[in-house]
């Protein structure tokens, strides 16, 4: 596989999971270049609903690695406001609820009862 397709596989995989996280109001901007010491990095912008999502290009990887890649980058853009929140000095407790809520209900929709 190319470093090109290795970028793109990243991408459709991180879309299919942004997907069945319920994430679609994100704007993901993606970049294929070297990082030093990671597989792949991500900024968001829990406000602005945006995503800067890195995919780094210097090492070779096989498809299950490409997809657990993308798998955990798309999950911390599932926790992103729940983070964000954690990280003001200042935060109130409807703040905390209101991420907490978003949380809960995006697990409800993806675990399923049988």
């Amino acid at each position: 596989m190319t470093k090109q397709e290795e970028f793109e596989l990243f991408k459709k995989e991180f879309g299919r999971y942004q997907r069945l996280f319920g994430l679609e109001g994100y704007k993901i901007n993606f970049e294929n270049k070297s990082l030093k010491d990671r597989n792949s990095d991500i900024c968001i912008d829990v406000q602005g609903m945006a995503a800067n999502v890195v995919f780094d290009r210097s090492n070779k990887r096989d498809e299950k690695d490409i997809k657990k890649i993308a798998k955990h980058e798309c999950t911390h853009l599932f926790l992103g406001r729940v983070t964000t929140y954690a990280h003001r000095r200042y935060i109130t407790p409807d703040l905390i609820e209101e991420a907490e809520e978003e949380v809960v209900r995006k697990l409800v929709d993806l675990i399923k009862v049988k």
